[in-house]
Protein backbone atom coordinates (compact mmCIF):
# COMPACT_ATOMS: atom_id res chain seq x y z
CA UNK A 1 0.00 0.00 0.00
CA UNK A 2 1.41 3.36 -1.03
CA UNK A 3 0.11 6.42 0.79
CA UNK A 4 0.94 10.09 0.48
CA UNK A 5 0.44 10.63 4.19
CA UNK A 6 2.45 9.48 7.15
CA UNK A 7 0.38 7.79 9.85
CA UNK A 8 1.01 7.90 13.60
CA UNK A 9 -1.08 5.62 15.80
CA UNK A 10 -1.15 6.57 19.48
CA UNK A 11 -2.03 4.15 22.26
CA UNK A 12 -2.09 4.64 26.01
CA UNK A 13 -1.31 8.36 26.12
CA UNK A 14 -3.18 10.90 28.24
CA UNK A 15 -4.82 13.88 26.54
CA UNK A 16 -2.15 16.12 28.06
CA UNK A 17 0.62 13.94 26.61
CA UNK A 18 -1.06 13.90 23.21
CA UNK A 19 -1.30 17.70 23.14
CA UNK A 20 2.45 17.88 23.73
CA UNK A 21 3.33 15.08 21.32
CA UNK A 22 1.44 16.21 18.22
CA UNK A 23 3.29 19.51 17.70
CA UNK A 24 6.63 17.83 18.46
CA UNK A 25 5.98 15.09 15.89
CA UNK A 26 4.86 17.62 13.27
CA UNK A 27 7.97 19.71 13.89
CA UNK A 28 10.32 16.73 13.60
CA UNK A 29 8.71 15.22 10.50
CA UNK A 30 9.41 15.87 6.85
CA UNK A 31 7.10 18.67 5.75
CA UNK A 32 6.60 17.14 2.30
CA UNK A 33 3.97 14.67 3.50
CA UNK A 34 0.98 15.22 5.73
CA UNK A 35 0.74 13.35 9.00
CA UNK A 36 -2.42 11.49 9.90
CA UNK A 37 -2.86 10.88 13.62
CA UNK A 38 -5.04 8.16 15.09
CA UNK A 39 -5.75 7.01 18.59
CA UNK A 40 -6.60 3.44 19.37
CA UNK A 41 -10.11 2.52 20.44
CA UNK A 42 -11.60 -0.70 21.75
CA UNK A 43 -12.94 -1.27 18.23
CA UNK A 44 -9.88 -0.48 16.13
CA UNK A 45 -7.58 -2.49 18.39
CA UNK A 46 -9.24 -5.52 16.83
CA UNK A 47 -8.44 -4.43 13.26
CA UNK A 48 -5.50 -5.32 11.06
CA UNK A 49 -3.03 -2.43 10.96
CA UNK A 50 -3.49 -1.98 7.21
CA UNK A 51 -7.25 -1.60 7.72
CA UNK A 52 -6.72 1.02 10.42
CA UNK A 53 -4.29 2.96 8.25
CA UNK A 54 -6.70 2.93 5.32
CA UNK A 55 -9.63 4.00 7.51
CA UNK A 56 -7.86 6.91 9.20
CA UNK A 57 -6.33 8.04 5.92
CA UNK A 58 -9.78 8.16 4.30
CA UNK A 59 -11.23 9.97 7.34
CA UNK A 60 -8.37 12.48 7.14
CA UNK A 61 -9.10 13.16 3.46
CA UNK A 62 -12.80 13.70 4.21
CA UNK A 63 -12.02 16.06 7.10
CA UNK A 64 -9.72 18.11 4.85
CA UNK A 65 -12.66 18.65 2.48
CA UNK A 66 -14.71 20.06 5.36
CA UNK A 67 -12.01 22.09 7.12
CA UNK A 68 -9.61 24.03 4.86
CA UNK A 69 -5.92 23.96 5.77
CA UNK A 70 -4.72 26.84 7.98
CA UNK A 71 -2.47 29.35 6.25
Amino acid sequence: METQEKVVILHGFTNQEIHRLLPAIREAADKEKEIVFAMTTDTNLQWKVIDLIQEVTEEHKEMKKIKPKKQ
